[in-house]
Protein backbone atom coordinates (compact mmCIF):
# COMPACT_ATOMS: atom_id res chain seq x y z
CA UNK A 1 0.00 0.00 0.00
CA UNK A 2 3.03 2.67 0.78
CA UNK A 3 4.41 1.41 -2.18
CA UNK A 4 1.00 2.26 -4.10
CA UNK A 5 1.38 5.91 -2.67
CA UNK A 6 4.61 6.28 -3.69
CA UNK A 7 3.72 5.81 -7.01
CA UNK A 8 0.83 7.64 -6.94
CA UNK A 9 3.00 10.91 -5.88
CA UNK A 10 5.68 10.25 -8.09
CA UNK A 11 3.32 10.25 -10.99
CA UNK A 12 1.97 13.48 -9.74
CA UNK A 13 4.71 15.66 -9.21
CA UNK A 14 6.07 14.55 -12.76
CA UNK A 15 2.58 16.00 -13.93
CA UNK A 16 3.59 19.20 -12.29
CA UNK A 17 6.73 19.67 -13.52
CA UNK A 18 5.26 18.29 -16.81
CA UNK A 19 2.77 21.27 -17.00
CA UNK A 20 -0.09 18.64 -16.85
CA UNK A 21 -2.59 20.22 -14.59
CA UNK A 22 -5.14 23.13 -16.07
CA UNK A 23 -5.99 26.04 -13.88
CA UNK A 24 -9.51 24.69 -15.13
CA UNK A 25 -11.95 23.61 -12.30
CA UNK A 26 -12.74 19.74 -12.73
CA UNK A 27 -16.33 19.90 -12.20
CA UNK A 28 -19.14 22.73 -14.09
CA UNK A 29 -20.56 23.40 -10.85
CA UNK A 30 -17.35 25.11 -9.73
CA UNK A 31 -19.54 28.61 -10.46
CA UNK A 32 -20.16 30.74 -7.86
CA UNK A 33 -24.07 30.89 -8.25
CA UNK A 34 -24.25 27.57 -8.74
CA UNK A 35 -22.40 26.82 -5.47
CA UNK A 36 -24.60 29.18 -3.57
CA UNK A 37 -27.76 27.48 -4.54
CA UNK A 38 -26.63 24.30 -3.66
CA UNK A 39 -25.57 25.65 -0.37
CA UNK A 40 -28.79 27.18 0.36
CA UNK A 41 -30.33 23.85 -0.40
CA UNK A 42 -28.12 21.85 1.59
CA UNK A 43 -28.96 24.10 4.58
CA UNK A 44 -32.68 24.07 4.44
CA UNK A 45 -32.20 20.24 4.33
CA UNK A 46 -30.01 20.32 7.68
CA UNK A 47 -33.00 22.65 9.22
CA UNK A 48 -35.53 20.51 7.93
CA UNK A 49 -33.92 17.12 9.42
CA UNK A 50 -32.93 19.29 12.75
CA UNK A 51 -36.58 19.79 13.11
CA UNK A 52 -37.42 16.44 12.39
CA UNK A 53 -35.17 15.24 15.17
CA UNK A 54 -36.98 17.36 17.72
CA UNK A 55 -40.00 16.66 16.74
CA UNK A 56 -38.82 12.97 17.20
CA UNK A 57 -37.09 13.84 20.58
CA UNK A 58 -40.24 15.15 22.08
CA UNK A 59 -41.61 11.93 20.99
CA UNK A 60 -39.04 10.11 22.63
CA UNK A 61 -39.80 11.82 25.79
CA UNK A 62 -43.29 11.11 25.36
CA UNK A 63 -42.94 7.64 25.10
CA UNK A 64 -40.39 7.19 27.96
CA UNK A 65 -42.93 8.87 30.29
CA UNK A 66 -45.63 6.07 29.24
CA UNK A 67 -43.01 3.36 29.70
CA UNK A 68 -42.73 4.79 33.22
CA UNK A 69 -46.09 4.92 34.04
CA UNK A 70 -46.84 1.54 32.68
CA UNK A 71 -44.08 0.29 34.43
CA UNK A 72 -45.58 1.70 38.05
CA UNK A 73 -49.06 0.09 36.96
CA UNK A 74 -47.21 -3.27 36.52
CA UNK A 75 -45.48 -2.86 39.75
CA UNK A 76 -48.59 -2.31 41.28
CA UNK A 77 -50.64 -4.95 39.44
CA UNK A 78 -47.64 -7.50 40.84
CA UNK A 79 -48.26 -6.55 44.14
CA UNK A 80 -52.45 -7.41 43.78
CA UNK A 81 -51.52 -10.41 42.40
CA UNK A 82 -48.96 -12.01 45.02
CA UNK A 83 -51.49 -10.61 47.94
CA UNK A 84 -54.27 -12.35 46.30
CA UNK A 85 -52.77 -15.33 45.74
CA UNK A 86 -51.59 -15.61 49.45
CA UNK A 87 -55.38 -15.38 50.32
CA UNK A 88 -56.36 -17.72 48.01
CA UNK A 89 -53.78 -20.20 49.49
CA UNK A 90 -54.84 -19.09 53.28
CA UNK A 91 -58.70 -19.68 52.34
CA UNK A 92 -57.30 -23.28 50.81
CA UNK A 93 -56.27 -24.53 53.85
CA UNK A 94 -58.25 -26.55 56.08
CA UNK A 95 -58.23 -29.26 58.65
CA UNK A 96 -57.21 -31.97 56.33
CA UNK A 97 -54.52 -29.95 54.73
CA UNK A 98 -52.81 -28.06 57.95
CA UNK A 99 -52.56 -28.53 61.83
CA UNK A 100 -55.74 -26.67 62.27
CA UNK A 101 -58.79 -28.53 63.97
CA UNK A 102 -61.36 -29.64 62.37
CA UNK A 103 -63.81 -26.90 63.86
CA UNK A 104 -61.59 -24.05 62.57
CA UNK A 105 -62.83 -24.95 58.55
CA UNK A 106 -66.44 -23.27 59.24
CA UNK A 107 -68.63 -22.77 56.47
CA UNK A 108 -66.00 -20.94 54.52
CA UNK A 109 -63.91 -24.20 53.99
CA UNK A 110 -64.09 -26.79 51.55
CA UNK A 111 -66.60 -29.50 51.95
CA UNK A 112 -65.13 -32.69 52.83
CA UNK A 113 -66.21 -35.72 51.12
CA UNK A 114 -67.64 -38.42 53.28
CA UNK A 115 -65.46 -41.53 53.27
CA UNK A 116 -66.70 -43.94 50.71
CA UNK A 117 -66.67 -48.00 51.18
CA UNK A 118 -64.81 -50.10 48.93
CA UNK A 119 -66.66 -51.81 46.58
CA UNK A 120 -65.10 -55.25 48.11
CA UNK A 121 -66.37 -55.13 52.28
CA UNK A 122 -64.43 -57.56 53.94
CA UNK A 123 -66.18 -59.18 57.36
CA UNK A 124 -69.90 -59.27 58.16
CA UNK A 125 -73.01 -61.66 56.15
CA UNK A 126 -73.87 -59.76 52.81
CA UNK A 127 -77.30 -59.37 52.39
CA UNK A 128 -78.95 -60.40 55.68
Amino acid sequence: MIARIGRRIASIGGRASAGRFSHKPRHPESNPERQQRELERLREEVEERDERIAELQKQIGEKEKEIGEKERQIGEKEKQIADLERQLALRKQNSTNSSKPPSSDGLAGEQRLPATRSPDVFGGRACH
